[in-house]
């Protein structure tokens, strides 16, 4: 999911590290909040894939900043990673599937179409888990009924989005 969310925050600008993660906080911050710590290796790897390209210069202050910018190798990544199979992970899908539609407008129409429809997909199959769940397991305790019922409606929710956007 990281490496959706640099390549989408450099699809238009060469920014330095500090702005990628600053850009990433503003876009996505309500999804994820990844450290430097965390985009220092990934810009590496994307890199190393020649997905991104970068250029150091000394500033004002004679400080070295590093500043990196996508390659065409990286805006094709980027789409392929938008159609990759979603986490069945619960506590990551959410944020990846919100990850994947804001970042979705770089593609045209008709692919936004097929990925939302994707999502939907996804989003029904964990919904009707979450149902079948809550129908057959007489052990649930009754704080984890009421969060698995919460589920289940914002799986709702999610695909009254999903198939909206999908339009």
């Amino acid at each position: 999911m990281l490496e959706t969310m640099i390549l989408f925050t450099i699809w238009d600008w060469e920014l330095s590290m500090y702005s990628i993660m600053k850009r990433i906080h503003e876009v996505f911050g309500d999804f994820s909040t990844p450290s430097l710590g965390a985009i220092k290796p990934c810009l590496t790897k994307l890199e190393n894939l020649n997905c991104i390209k970068s250029r150091k210069t000394l500033s004002d202050g004679g400080k070295l900043t590093g500043y990196y910018s996508i390659t065409s190798e990286g805006k094709k990544m980027l789409k392929n990673l938008l159609f990759e199979d979603l986490s069945s992970n619960p506590v990551n899908f959410k944020s990846a599937c919100a990850v994947k539609i804001i970042v979705s407008e770089i593609l045209p129409k008709e692919q936004q179409s097929a990925l939302f429809s994707s999502i939907s997909r996804k989003v029904e199959l964990n919904k009707i888990s979450a149902e079948k769940k809550l129908k057959n397991e007489r052990n649930l305790k009754p704080y984890q009924r009421i969060m698995i019922d919460n589920l289940v409606l914002e799986y709702d929710n999610f695909l009254k989005l999903t198939e909206q956007l999908g339009k």
